[in-house]
């Protein structure tokens, strides 16, 4: 006989193991393309404009709060 403690213990394991056996599976059969990045200079130049322009407020604002 076995004690209610150990009959809740059973259950969720096999849940788990239920659950587990399943994302497995789908991740087995589920195939993902590969990632090939896109090089074009115009998304470099967009990221680089992007990426001046923080740099240049953040600057602006450290400027404006030491004078």
């Amino acid at each position: 006989m076995k004690s209610k403690p150990a009959k809740r213990y059973l259950k969720y394991l096999k849940f788990s193991f239920t659950v587990i056996i399943v994302i497995i599976t789908l991740n087995v059969l589920t195939t993902v393309p590969t990632n090939v990045p896109q090089a074009s200079d115009t998304l470099k130049g967009v990221w680089l404009t992007h990426l001046g322009n923080s740099l240049l407020t953040y600057t602006s604002s450290i400027d404006n709060v030491f004078y």
